[in-house]
């Protein structure tokens, strides 16, 4: 990610900052959140080569949990891992990069260092990746994500963002904490020309919670734009497809049917983000931006009466007018 400060002196905007979760040196996405240790064996250095420090972390108790030897609580949890590393990434100001396989899970057994191979661990899975189910439906997740992004004009800004259109969040609003301890963070984000974007059909606000904590946060919402109300996109703790909401591929009465489970909870101003969990919910329109009021138009100004000449003194007067014969 660029920081303003380095980046906005020299002239740089948002999007040329690179933003990836992992590239081809190190875990896939799916190893990063299955394996505590590299395992590359098949390498044959006897396990020697490839990066030891991988900021990875299998979602069990230790190194024996590690690929398919977790529990079934560890390994939904690497499913929601990859929704929520999915959700940052994409809601991040910037151009997104994602490495080929990630989309749809692949794997490569722990191995993070598979340059000698060409089989099965580098190889597209076709199958995997155009499967919208497989995997929980990764697939689905990220490609709407990436959807989501290319339509809000407020997650691809042309300038650095600004304290006039992004805000800080916590379990309260624009009372976020920096605290080392600290597992919860949210904001809110708007593009610099709501109004523009409002006409466009986009959502004039977006929030985006983080709850990286082991409980469940229950947090105060930031009131909406006056006339929006607060609309989920997604919520990773959600069952597919009802981890992507607002989306068109939900059968209409079931997604009628979330949505209105999830309505009292919005319509006052708060949610339940879930433990290690993310959030993205949009300010939706109900009621038109009222009619600008039209300038007043001035009256034009009544064009002088120019006033008649004054008589000359030394003029002599007019003769009378002759009067009229008598009628015979």
């Amino acid at each position: 990610r660029a920081p303003p400060p380095l980046y906005k002196d020299p002239g740089r905007k948002p999007y040329h900052s690179l933003n990836f979760i992992t590239a081809h040196d190190g875990f896939t996405l799916r190893d990063l959140v299955s394996y505590n240790e590299k395992h590359n064996d098949a390498n044959g250095e006897n396990n020697q080569d490839g990066e030891e420090n991988n900021q990875s972390w299998n979602c069990g108790l230790g190194p024996h949990e590690d690929g398919d030897g977790a529990t079934p609580v560890a390994k939904v949890l690497r499913d929601r891992q990859m929704r929520n590393f999915f959700a940052a990434l994409f809601v991040s100001q910037g151009t997104p990069m994602v490495y080929q396989g990630d989309e749809y899970g692949h794997t490569k057994g722990g191995n993070n260092n598979t340059y000698c191979h060409d089989n099965a661990l580098n190889w597209v899975d076709w199958d995997a990746a155009k499967d919208p189910v497989k995997n929980a439906g990764l697939s689905r997740f990220a490609r709407l994500m990436r959807q989501f992004k290319a339509r809000q004009p407020a997650l691809r800004l042309m300038d650095f963002p600004n304290e006039n259109n992004i805000k800080w969040h916590g379990n309260e609003p624009n009372e976020p904490s920096w605290d080392e301890e600290n597992r919860f963070v949210a904001f809110t984000v708007q593009s610099h020309d709501p109004g523009r974007e409002i006409g466009l059909g986009k959502s004039e606000q977006i929030y985006c919670a983080f709850n990286a904590y082991h409980l469940p946060a229950k947090v105060v919402l930031p009131n909406p734009p006056d006339g929006c109300a607060w609309r989920l996109v997604a919520d990773t703790a959600l069952q597919p497809p009802y981890d992507f909401l607002d989306a068109d591929d939900i059968p209409a009465q079931s997604k009628a049917a979330a949505e209105a489970m999830l309505k009292p909870q919005l319509a006052s101003n708060c949610y339940t983000v879930m433990d290690r969990a993310s959030v993205i919910i949009r300010a939706e329109r109900v009621k038109p931006l009222p009619e600008p009021e039209p300038e007043p138009v001035a009256a034009p100004e009544p064009e002088p009466v120019a006033a008649a000449p004054a008589a000359d003194p030394a003029m002599p007067p007019a003769p009378p007018a002759p009067e009229a014969p008598p009628a015979a």
